[in-house]
């Protein structure tokens, strides 16, 4: 079954550019932006300036969570869509939509571009004589939001577009909820979750402090102060999480993760691994036949006399695809180009990504990966070789307790890797260190004092340092100078659960 409500004020427009059934707008090219395992979001490339949210099936669980918020047994973009609509009319700061519908297991939600904003952290880059007015004009524009009766949900800073004027436009309405008047409680954890994801490289307590006043509007001294401490106390508990932790983060440069669908979206492509190859897409850059459930190995020639690692695997049984499906879980090959662009965001230097592919044939299922390595001119092992001047071998160690740090706060433990120190490079500038492999990465929920536990006993390399070494190494990975009262409780956390005779 397929249906399509296209807004009769761009009907026409659609129409001219061939854009009349759910088909047509599921099939429309671009680059995207940002995905997940069900969904991603590309602006779309040709004829039209707008952004396609697609969703490649509806879960059950997304549609009874839409039935129970009132919104019918329906799919996330049809929900947005309705609420989008409801905002527009409430003269709420919004995209316009487009068109929105389905087919089959499909749903998708077309928004008209804004190409006049850009994020907020962007903006406030650029802006910095004008962050006080603008802060002021945000708030004003958060007070419109709620007094229309309208809950954000997911009110973060990259959810925020800026413009001249200054003008906004929040996105991602897809968990909005409208009520008859905003609950306080709910209208409090808006801007304390915005607050919480703005950096403060960016912001100062001021202008923090003008947009929440803006926002209030005339008050009596007594709810202003007993508003802004507990906007503050809530933004600092919601930046206990990891999620939040993250999302308050400087930006990435823009196009700097941008990915091309190809191949009837089989085949996912960077945008400048796109360019390299042209517009024709190499033969070995598609499933071949390979032996069950293995995954084998190459490599191969790109431009420039550089050379790629090329991973493909393919997996059978009936079983294996319903526990993939009941998990949720993408192909390993996907799951390690998501490791590559988190790393990325957290700095890491490590293999680039260049292409990954997967496909479902039955109860089979198909993918591959193709990365480039990790430019690094020598492991770390050589640069902690006893025979490197006593200053250099010091700098190493504590730049190798810092990455290990930022490894550990982007979530992951190098786990099988721990004990092989050539897995970790130092960068072809010898500025850095990088990861040459990830293949043995893991993925951890805890927080990185707990993530420390697990996998700093796992570092053997470490059993050939001296205690000087080590302590500098622990120095580097605590970011700090002396050993606080916080560093000797992890030294002594981790050292309990080294073997007797390591710890000896």
């Amino acid at each position: 079954m397929a249906w399509v409500w296209i807004n009769p004020r761009w009907r026409e427009a659609l129409h001219q550019q061939g854009l009349a059934r759910a088909a047509d707008l599921l099939r429309l090219p671009g680059v995207i932006l940002c995905g997940h395992p069900d969904r991603h979001v590309l602006k779309v490339e040709g004829g039209i300036s707008a952004y396609l949210k697609k969703e490649h099936h509806v879960p059950f669980r997304d549609r009874l969570a839409n039935a129970w918020a009132g919104y019918g047994f329906t799919s996330k973009s049809t929900r947005e869509a309705k609420t989008l609509q409801a905002a527009a009319r409430a003269g709420v700061a919004c995209p316009e939509v487009l068109a929105h519908g389905a087919r089959g297991r499909q749903a998708f939600l077309l928004l008209r571009e804004r190409p006049e904003m850009i994020e907020l952290r962007h903006y406030l880059i650029g802006h910095d004589s004008e962050k006080r007015a603008l802060a002021r004009a945000l708030g004003h524009e958060l007070a419109r939001l709620h007094a229309g009766g309208f809950q954000h949900g997911d009110l973060y800073s990259k959810h925020v577009l800026a413009g001249p004027g200054p003008r906004f436009c929040f996105l991602d309405w897809q968990r909005a909820r409208k009520w008859k008047r905003v609950p306080t409680a709910v209208r409090q954890l808006d801007l304390a979750m915005l607050d919480a994801t703005v950096p403060d490289e960016l912001v100062s307590n001021r202008a923090r402090l003008a947009c929440l006043r803006a926002y209030l509007g005339k008050t009596s001294g007594s709810t202003w102060k007993a508003w802004a401490r507990f906007v503050r106390e809530l933004s600092v508990k919601l930046l206990r999480k990891r999620r939040v932790q993250n999302l308050r983060r400087l930006p990435m440069a823009v196009g700097a993760q941008d990915l091309i669908w190809l191949d009837g979206e089989r085949l996912c492509v960077t945008r400048s691994f796109r360019e390299e190859l042209g517009k024709r897409v190499p033969e070995w850059l598609r499933f071949g036949s390979i032996q069950k459930n293995e995954a084998q190995r190459r490599q191969i020639s790109l431009a420039d006399g550089r050379t790629g690692d090329f991973v493909q695997r393919s997996t059978r049984g009936f079983l294996h695809r319903l526990v993939s499906w009941w998990r949720r879980q993408p192909a390993p090959e996907v799951c390690r180009a998501a490791t590559i662009f988190r790393l990325e965001r957290y700095r890491i230097a490590c293999p680039k990504l260049l292409a990954f592919g997967h496909r479902a044939v039955g109860w089979r299922r198909d993918s591959f990966l193709l990365t480039e390595p990790a430019p690094s001119s020598a492991t770390l092992r050589d640069a902690l070789d006893p025979s490197v001047p006593l200053t250099k071998r010091c700098l190493w160690l504590r730049r190798a307790g810092t990455f290990l740090r930022r490894l550990h706060e982007s979530g992951y433990i190098l786990g099988r890797q721990a004990k092989d120190a050539s897995s970790v490079g130092v960068s072809h500038d010898a500025t850095d260190l990088a990861l040459t492999r990830i293949d043995g990465l893991e993925r951890k929920p805890e927080d990185w004092p707990q993530l420390a536990v697990l996998d700093l006993p796992a570092l053997s390399w470490l059993g050939a340092l001296s205690r000087a070494d080590k302590m500098r190494f622990i120095h580097g990975y605590l970011r700090i100078s002396r050993l606080n009262t916080e560093g000797r409780t992890l030294v002594r956390r981790i050292l309990a659960r080294l073997p007797r005779e390591a710890a000896r």
